[in-house]
Parts: C-alpha cells; sequence; structure tokens
C-alpha cells in the first residue's frame, strides 16, 4: 500500500513542508516518483522512518547526527542526557531548599489568635525539649521562641505549624528541610497574657560581698559538663561560648566568648556569681584541686534554666 506526500503527512502528523526537508536532507526518500505527475509516493517503511526521525529530533539528536545514527551515537547521547539530568536534579534540590528556607524562615505578618494565648504543657510523650510553652499577646517571642502568628509557631528561626483543637494544641515540628518529623500534642494550662518578666525564672540576688582569695585570677574553659566531678571530665571537641573568665579583687567578673565580646555585666562574692541587672540568676562556683591544678565549676544558667526551667550545667575552667 503506498501513500502520496499529504497522505503521510495526515498519518504522521507533519507537515508536507517539513516531509519535503528532511527529503532534501537525505533523511527521507520516496519509494517512487511518478515520471508523468512528479508524484511522491511512500510505504509503511517510509512512515516508520518518519516517525524515528522526529523521536531522534525530540530526544535532541541533530539532524546531522539523524543521518548517521548508529548505536554508539546513541550511547554517547544517553551518557550526555544523563550529565544534563544530574545537573537539573542538582539545580532542583538547590531551588527547593532555597523555597523550603523561605517558606520555614522568612517572616509573616502577624494575625492575632486568642486562643493560643497562654501557657501549654505537653501532653503525648515524645523526644522534645520544651515540655512548656507560652504564647504571649501580640506574638511576642522569648528565649528560643522568636515569635508566632496565627498557625504558626517560630522556633530557632523555623516556622512550625499548630492547629488547636478541644484545648490540645498539635504542632508539627519541622526539620531544615522543611519536612514535618513529628507532631508534638500540649494541653491547655491556662489563658492567662503572660509577659516575658511573668515567666522568667528568677533567682534570689541580694548576696553582700564577700572576699575570696582563692578564686582570684585568669581561667581558660577546658570543659561543659552535667555536675560538679573531676571523673567526668573529658576534652571538649565542640567549641564553646565562654573562653575564659577573669575574677577581680572588687568583685568584678568578666568574661570572654567565642566571637571575641567581652562580657562584664556580672560581679561576684564567695561561692557565687550575680547577675542584678538581666536575668537576675545566682550561680555557685566551686574550686577543686588535683594534680596541682586548680579547677573552676561554674554554673551556667542561661536561656534554658531561666525560661526552660531546666538543670543548670557547668563550665570547667582550668587557673592560668
Amino acid at each position: 500500500m503506498y501513500f502520496r506526500i499529504g497522505e503521510l503527512s495526515e498519518i504522521c502528523n507533519v507537515s508536507v513542508k517539513t516531509i519535503r526537508f528532511y527529503e532534501k536532507e537525505s533523511l527521507l526518500k520516496p519509494i517512487y516518483v511518478d515520471k508523468f505527475t512528479g508524484y511522491r509516493y511512500y510505504d509503511k517503511t517510509s512512515c516508520t522512518r518518519l516517525l524515528e526521525i522526529l523521536m531522534f529530533k525530540e530526544l535532541g539528536f541533530s539532524l546531522k547526527e539523524i543521518k548517521k545514527i548508529n548505536i554508539e551515537i546513541i550511547k554517547e547521547k544517553i551518557v550526555n542526557l544523563k550529565e544534563k539530568i544530574n545537573i537539573i536534579e542538582k539545580s532542583i534540590n538547590k531551588l527547593e531548599m532555597i523555597t523550603n528556607e523561605n517558606e520555614n524562615t522568612i517572616n509573616k505578618e502577624f494575625v492575632n489568635d486568642e486562643k493560643v494565648i497562654g501557657k501549654w504543657k505537653i501532653k503525648n510523650k515524645c523526644e522534645f525539649p520544651f515540655e512548656e510553652i507560652y504564647f504571649l499577646p501580640c506574638g511576642k517571642g522569648y528565649w528560643v521562641f522568636d515569635n508566632w502568628t496565627k498557625g504558626y509557631l517560630k522556633i530557632d528561626n523555623i516556622y512550625h505549624k499548630y492547629v488547636i483543637e478541644n484545648e490540645v494544641l498539635m504542632l508539627y515540628i519541622k526539620d531544615l528541610n522543611g519536612n514535618v518529623g513529628k507532631i508534638v500534642k500540649y494541653e491547655n494550662i491556662n489563658h492567662i497574657a503572660y509577659t516575658k518578666d511573668d515567666i522568667k525564672n528568677k533567682d534570689n540576688v541580694n548576696y553582700t560581698f564577700e572576699m575570696d582569695e582563692d578564686v582570684i585570677g585568669t581561667y581558660e574553659v577546658i570543659a561543659f559538663v552535667d555536675e560538679i566531678n573531676l571523673d567526668s571530665i573529658h576534652k571538649c571537641n565542640e567549641e564553646l561560648y565562654v573562653t575564659k573568665m577573669f575574677f577581680i579583687k572588687d568583685g568584678t567578673l568578666i568574661y570572654e566568648t567565642i566571637d571575641g565580646r567581652v562580657i562584664n555585666n556580672l560581679h561576684w562574692t564567695k561561692g557565687r556569681v550575680i547577675d542584678d541587672i538581666y536575668d537576675f540568676t545566682s550561680s555557685i562556683y566551686k574550686i577543686v584541686y588535683k594534680d596541682s591544678h586548680k579547677y573552676l565549676f561554674f554554673e551556667w544558667k542561661n536561656g534554658d534554666y531561666t525560661y526552660g526551667k531546666r538543670k543548670p550545667k557547668y563550665y570547667v575552667f582550668l587557673k592560668k
């Protein structure tokens, strides 16, 4: 069975002009040409060949490559396509990370939610560091809780969705890639409009100065431990926030941080370090001797203690 060029055009859904172009480029030839009428005639093999040309073009082959197509050229094309796919996938991953980061971290406009204001306590037992959370009025934050808006709580610069049903708050915790890793349930304790000052854990800071000649001097950090115990000290592989402490005779305490800052808002009295300006904490210190070395344990009361109500840990310093 033979087809004229118009019929081949309809069968393969390609224009007559394109068929003639492929003939001109020696990619497709008619079975025969009527010498009296000039009509071109094609058969099933012509149709197959035309469809092959269209397929190879769609796969990115040039007409020059299609003319001399063979298995080696196809293999080379596969390698090139795989490389392009790899580049495209990497680009997609980067764009998805940027998108997720923006969705998770970009500040959202505050929308009030009266139902969420107040104190919430964890309901389901799971590995999550915050047993109690407070939603302060006007979306205000505290400690690691940056802020909130209706439906979202921002923790350490990442927004996590929340839903409230029957006085139970379900918090959908996202990882750094924006994927929900766990759902934490909280039950409502009250709907009091707390302030940061209301929920802060404050120590007695009313101590008079008492000299301690033994503590005066410079100390360099060596460890961060759970308790005052020299046996628990081991070399710390992570960089610690406080690097040096200076106990001065007049009761002033200065410390340096890893980023080079010098903090001088603390003072000391025998056995204690006092912050009566910002956090209102009273931390104990203890000097321990071992193998002719003088060690100082310093109770570290940061936001984990003042807001998280957690047991403080201890910096360990070596006297210089």
